[in-house]
């Protein structure tokens, strides 16, 4: 398991990237979290080290119960966002479940928050966040559309694996044909440990009447070994933790999950800083649609709707 610390390390170097390149200067972020639940406190309050250490300036940090239905909740998240709003926020980290971070996303659309990057963990992969966000049929588009969300892994990774289970694209769309459905990240690491193993015990030499021997010197190969697998490299440190890749970070496009960061890996690229809701919308006239933002059309343009 990849600790969820690191959930958003890669964006955090991406957008050191982008700040330093110019092609974007916002370093102002929000974190909103659930601090009841145990994996949301502890994504939030872990990667808010990681922003400072990025140089990213913590102008909101804001907890709740998770309690979805609670108008107080609502009251005080809306009041966030208009907060955020206010102060020009480009970057939220919102560590929520699935109802919270539903009731989040509802929330940026209603008071129509403009960021640069907006990551919500667990809901955006959750089927019910395409039925609370449903797909435009004339545009394609939906409200829950370029929001990030981390993951351990995902089937639209591109990881290479010379065993028989194939690439992880092959090894996806084989599982779907026979299930149905896409390989988890459970399914995903339980097959990679198998290969891992595999390989392992062929690099071992085995004696049969001293079995003792020969489990030490298998483990003394996993320890060195490193291969790719579909679940990622696999290598460990000294601690025995596999060090070998990074968290998969998933963006919402046109109401499907595809993976964009590490970019080394990753099917799609990463759409940051993601389109103004006007944008989104449909530009007033005098403006023209960049696919970003709506921008005042020069004196001698005319917009056309």
């Amino acid at each position: 398991m990849i600790p969820s610390d690191t959930y958003a390390v890669a964006f955090f170097r991406l957008m050191a990237v982008r700040r330093k390149s110019g092609i974007v200067d916002n370093a102002k972020i929000a974190f909103i979290y659930n601090e009841v639940n145990p994996f949301t406190k502890h994504t939030c309050e872990s990667t808010m080290k990681h922003a400072q250490d990025y140089g990213l300036d913590i102008v909101l940090n804001e907890k709740f119960d998770g309690n979805h239905e609670d108008q107080g909740n609502k009251d005080n998240v809306r009041k966030w966002v208009r907060r955020m709003k206010a102060e020009g926020v480009g970057t939220l980290i919102g560590c929520t479940w699935v109802a919270d971070g539903l009731m989040l996303q509802e929330i940026i659309v209603e008071e129509q928050l403009d960021l640069m990057a907006n990551m919500i963990t667990i809901a955006p992969t959750n089927p019910s966040w395409n039925q609370r966000f449903p797909k435009n049929a004339s545009t394609g588009k939906s409200d829950g559309d370029y929001v990030l969300s981390p993951v351990q892994w995902h089937h639209t990774q591109r990881f290479p694996d010379a065993s028989s289970v194939g690439s992880t694209s092959e090894f996806g769309e084989d599982f779907k044909t026979g299930t149905g459905n896409y390989p988890n990240y459970l399914l995903s690491a339980c097959t990679a440990a198998g290969v891992f193993l595999e390989r392992a015990m062929g690099k071992t030499s085995w004696e049969a009447t001293d079995l003792d021997s020969s489990s030490e010197r298998l483990r003394a190969s996993m320890r060195d070994l490193m291969e790719s697998t579909v679940y990622g490299d696999v290598r460990f440190d000294r601690h025995n933790q596999n060090v070998g890749h990074e968290p998969a970070m998933l963006q919402i496009l046109e109401s499907a999950q595809t993976s964009v960061l590490p970019e080394s890996n990753s099917k799609d690229q990463i759409i940051f800083p993601m389109p103004t809701w006007q944008s989104r919308r449909g530009c007033p006239p005098a403006t023209y649609n960049d696919g970003q933002d709506c921008i005042p059309c020069k004196a001698d343009r005319k917009s056309v709707v």
